[in-house]
């Protein structure tokens, strides 16, 4: 399943037509939705850190739920190839009732 979700985000990325969101510090953030109705984001750009430290920034959940106090779970699901990882995240329950956005999932491909 991982290697047929790189192959549709690869796709994806390589044949949308991305609509700028930010640009900031050298990273451009651009985003579209997808023909399934998901949001996907595309960053870019060159950081001064060396790709481990990227990678277990985004990646692990001892480092993720620190700085984005929303997650609750990271981990990594499968390495597909090269620098190429399939990531699972569940977000924290938000609000206060009556507006209450329940706790979701996502499964992300991290290219680094």
């Amino acid at each position: 399943m991982g290697q047929k979700k790189a192959d549709e985000w690869f796709k994806i990325r390589d044949t949308a037509k991305w609509i700028k969101q930010t640009s900031e510090k050298g990273i451009d953030i651009k985003y579209i939705t997808s023909t399934r109705q998901k949001n996907c984001f595309l960053a870019t750009g060159v950081v001064d850190f060396p790709n481990w430290l990227c990678y277990e920034v985004m990646t692990n959940a001892d480092y993720r739920t620190q700085y984005d106090i929303n997650i609750e779970e990271s981990l990594v699901k499968e390495h597909i190839g090269t620098n190429l990882w399939t990531i699972y995240q569940k977000s924290k329950k938000m609000g206060v009732w009556p507006v209450t956005i329940e706790s979701r999932d996502f499964v992300m491909i991290n290219y680094l």
